[in-house]
C-alpha cells in the first residue's frame, strides 16, 4: 500500500469537528440558560403586575374616599 491512500479522517479534521461541536453545545447550553431566566422573570413579572391590579381594583371600588374634600365654610378645630 502506498501512503496517504487510507480511508479516514485526520486527527486533524477529527479535532476541528470536536471544537466546532463543543462551541455549539456551549453556545446551545447558554441560550437555555438566559431563556429559563427570562422565562422566570417574566412569571414573576405577571405575579407583581396581577397583584398591583387587584389592588388597583380595590381601591377604585371601595365607596369611602381616603379624603374628601368639602365645600362647608366651618372653621377648623383648634389645636390644644
Amino acid at each position: 500500500m502506498q501512503a496517504g491512500t487510507e480511508a479516514g479522517f485526520s486527527m486533524i479534521e477529527v479535532a476541528v469537528t470536536i471544537g466546532i461541536l463543543a462551541m455549539l453545545v456551549v453556545s446551545m447550553t447558554a441560550a437555555l440558560g438566559n431563556g429559563f431566566k427570562y422565562l422566570l422573570v417574566s412569571k414573576q413579572r405577571a405575579a407583581a403586575s396581577q397583584a398591583a391590579n387587584a389592588q388597583l381594583e380595590l381601591q377604585t371600588s371601595d365607596p369611602v374616599p381616603l379624603f374628601s374634600v368639602t365645600s362647608t365654610n366651618a372653621p377648623l378645630p383648634a389645636l390644644r
